[in-house]
């Protein structure tokens, strides 16, 4: 796909890298925090990879997200972008998240297992931990 099916206004702000193939954003930042790239087209604020994949593939439906799949926040390539459910694409981030979902045991080395783990405010914890502790601060 070419960027070239861009309107001059955004095309300018946009190089493709290419070894990657990513298509760089050099552009503004939208939100200079998060680091994605950001325009105003049409009277609206945009987020650059959301605008560019909206003009060259389509809308996104506003249940969905765009994954950056090649992990480059100010890529704007379509090819590099999919549209997923918002759980989706924090599980395949490198996150906080993701990373303690894929962890098996917690520090002590206990087993997540169903019977030793409970959630709690979206968190998750090891009863034989919690059970240590509890019996410790009863005796105090």
């Amino acid at each position: 796909m070419s960027w070239s099916g861009l309107p001059f206004q955004i095309e300018k702000y946009v190089v493709p890298e290419p070894n990657s193939g990513c298509w760089l954003w050099v552009g503004g930042l939208r939100d200079k925090k998060e680091g994605y790239g950001g325009c105003g087209w049409q009277g609206k604020i945009w987020r650059s990879h959301r605008l560019a994949y909206t003009l060259l593939r389509g809308p996104v439906a506003p249940d969905l997200t765009l994954d950056h799949l090649c992990r480059n926040r100010i890529c704007c390539n379509p090819d590099h972008l999919e549209p997923v459910a918002r759980g989706i694409n924090i599980a395949r981030g490198i996150g906080v998240a993701p990373k303690n979902a894929l962890k098996t045991h917690c520090p002590q080395g206990h087993e997540y297992t169903e019977t030793n783990t409970y959630v709690w405010k979206s968190q998750r914890f090891c009863r034989t931990c919690h059970n240590v502790y509890t019996r410790k601060n009863r005796k105090k």
